[in-house]
């Protein structure tokens, strides 16, 4: 049976704010028709694969997808192939170089394109690739009119990792002074671990760390333990209104009874409060709001940031790291 031929339509993705779930392109193929006009979408992700496929289109403008045929296939029926598009992303260079000696390589120096106004979908993009832990990393900021902003060293790195927490906070955080990450429907774990990455890679080069997320879920995440006490770091979690009413009933439990039976509601609050329980009732909040409610992005985190960060720090050192980084904002 000769197999019919297909010709390939092209479209391409909008960008958006996050980050596809897979970094090669999608081919999709409609189903095999008995005439000769059959088609093959091709999702093209960059402006690269669109110059690639364009010049496999002047040479040939109808491709054909037939089967594979090799001395020990001859004679049988292979199933139609899809046209493979060559994948070149965008956002991410990587260069193989070695020492000055020009012997002994060394990690590959990857070049980043980051896009300002984009900064944190292109880095959870470039970060979702788990090798580029093993690479040097160069960061190239990308302006609104496609032309490389100027500047080179770690100051570049500092302030791409500034723009993208700054974003992340926005839109993947809950919290007042204290933030915790939630759960998105359009995050899955792949995203989360991308965000992690983003953590250890700031650390380890310049030493930059997220101190507005909760210090109570970094050391879950960081040593899979919990604080004894959460009911501080919950009260920077909370709003300072909330928060002046819970201080004030732990003084005077009676004058802020309607507003305290208010702010308790706020959080989903299942018992009845009094002034004998409220200390308590704060503690199981806290835990609810703190840990169990961001616990599988602490899951996606941990295999990631735990191993780096617990070699280089321990409990006590990390609550003086966001003493002191802290004073400083």
């Amino acid at each position: 049976m000769k197999h019919p031929q297909s010709k390939i339509e092209i479209f391409s993705d909008s960008a958006d704010d996050n980050l596809s779930d897979t970094t090669l392109p999608d081919v999709l193929q409609s189903n095999q028709q008995e005439n000769n006009n059959n088609v093959v979408p091709v999702c093209v992700n960059t402006e690269q694969q669109m110059d690639d496929v364009g010049r496999l289109m002047e040479s040939d403008s109808e491709v054909e997808l037939g089967p594979i045929r090799n001395p020990s296939t001859l004679g049988h029926l292979d199933d139609t192939l899809p046209y493979d598009v060559p994948f070149h992303s965008s956002i991410v260079d990587i260069t193989a170089h070695t020492d000055s000696n020009g012997e002994v390589p060394v990690a590959p120096l990857v070049t980043l394109h980051i896009r300002r106004g984009n900064t944190m979908a292109d880095m959870m993009t470039a970060f979702s690739d788990p090798h580029v832990m093993n690479s040097e990393i160069l960061i190239d900021r990308v302006l609104p009119d496609g032309t490389i902003e100027k500047g080179t060293g770690s100051g570049v790195l500092k302030d791409t990792l500034t723009e993208f927490w700054g974003e992340f906070g926005e839109r993947c955080t809950v919290g007042a002074s204290y933030k915790v990450p939630y759960v998105r429907h359009d995050y899955n774990r792949f995203k989360w671990e991308a965000v992690a990455r983003i953590i250890i890679k700031g650390w380890t080069e310049v030493q930059y760390f997220p101190i507005f997320i909760a210090p109570a879920f970094m050391e879950q995440v960081i040593f899979d333990s919990e604080q004894p006490s959460l009911a501080n770091i919950f009260l920077q979690y909370i709003s300072e209104a909330e928060r002046s009413v819970i201080s004030q009933a732990m003084v005077d439990f009676e004058s802020v009874n309607d507003d305290l039976l208010d702010v308790l509601g706020q959080y989903d609050c299942k018992t009845m409060v009094t002034a004998n329980n409220l200390t308590e009732i704060i503690e199981e909040l806290a835990h609810k709001e703190l840990i169990q409610k961001p616990a599988f992005i602490a899951d996606c985190w941990k295999p990631i940031v735990g191993p780096t960060l617990a070699t280089s720090m321990n409990k006590e050192s990390l609550m003086d790291l966001y003493s002191k980084l802290t004073q400083l904002y």
